[in-house]
């Protein structure tokens, strides 16, 4: 007996070993009618052995059942090499490997979004709060540039930032680093409404831009209210101012404040509700702070445009013949 403990300690420690035991064990099965050996266990014997060699001891245990289980056919193929149903072992080993690899991929993503959500927060943490002295130097950089009340929210607006009206490092720095804004018809007096980006420039005599205002044009979509119906559309082109009323005016869709009118029933007016985005049935909304300033400076025939990103209509023909018009009346 010691003599085939030894034998199998060899065998197992053996390159091949797992080949070379299953040999063994089918040999042992065939030579068991042996008296001699009859009453010893060969599973004992290899496991005794398996225990010397403990890498290999899961292997040596695995085939010991299958050569103990299945004694009538050998657990080796023709060549000596143990088999254990090789489709049976492929398709084992792949659903392992698959589901190893989803394991990682779920891991590796939920360290990477970890790791992402961790990085915005270590930038959040890393800005510096505003001091008194920037945020002073940043209001003076926005009326340098002619935006008026509600200024950050008109810069936003003009700049196509999201509009949140909250001064933070990042606004700061696009303030500091901006363009002043520039008319789209440069050159002489007038009024500009910007669709796109909602806000109203004031032009001065020198063309230069005096003032931005936030508004709040048409909606572009129909209503049925207070009797009466339409599209809440605000004509593009370019238009004069061609009638004016001081104070409140009731209209059949509300009351407008200071309007100056230039295309029918569209003016531009005061309104206590002036949203980020187009809203009003038609008119030019200006916020109630400004729509007295803005009326005194629209005299009758103040050359008004009005435009989108889709198109635009210059005015300087029409400038142009004022001008005229204004020298011959000196000359006179």
């Amino acid at each position: 007996m010691p003599d085939l403990m030894q034998f199998a300690i060899k065998t197992l420690d053996r390159p091949y070993s797992v080949q070379r035991y299953a040999l063994l064990t089918h040999h042992w099965n065939m030579k068991r009618s042996n008296s001699a050996v009859r009453d010893y266990d060969p599973f004992r014997i290899w496991t005794a052995a398996a225990e010397v060699l403990t890498p290999n001891r899961v292997q040596v245990m695995f085939i010991a059942n299958r050569a103990l289980k299945n004694r009538s056919c050998p657990p080796f193929n023709s060549r000596g090499f143990f088999h254990m149903d090789t489709m049976k072992f492929k398709r084992r080993a792949t659903s392992t490997i698959t589901l190893l690899l989803l394991a990682s991929v779920v891991l590796l993503t939920a360290t990477e979004a970890y790791a992402q959500r961790h990085r915005r927060a270590g930038k959040t943490r890393v800005a510096r709060a505003l001091s008194r002295a920037e945020i002073k130097q940043a209001q003076a950089r926005l009326a340098e540039m002619g935006y008026g009340r509600n200024a950050l929210v008109v810069f936003q607006k003009w700049e196509r930032r999201k509009i949140t009206g909250r001064l933070t490092r990042d606004e700061f720095d696009a303030i500091m680093n901006a363009e002043p804004p520039q008319p789209k018809d440069p050159g002489y007096k007038h009024v500009e409404v910007d669709i796109s980006r909602q806000v109203l420039l004031l032009i001065d005599d020198d063309g230069a831009i005096q003032k931005i205002i936030p508004v709040s044009t048409g909606s572009d979509k129909p209503y049925r209210e207070k009797g009466g119906s339409g599209l809440a559309y605000t004509p593009r082109g370019r238009f004069r101012v061609i009638n004016k009323i001081k104070g409140w005016r009731q209209s059949p869709l509300g009351l407008l404040y200071y309007p100056s009118y230039f295309s029918g029933g569209v003016a531009i007016h005061g309104n206590p509700s002036v949203p980020t985005t187009p809203q009003s049935h038609g008119c030019v909304r200006i916020p109630m702070s400004v729509a007295v300033e803005v009326y005194k400076q629209l005299p009758v025939g103040t050359i008004v445009l009005v435009y989108d990103d889709r198109g635009f209509v210059s005015a300087q023909d029409w400038a142009a013949a004022d001008r005229e018009k204004e020298q011959a009346l000196r000359r006179e």
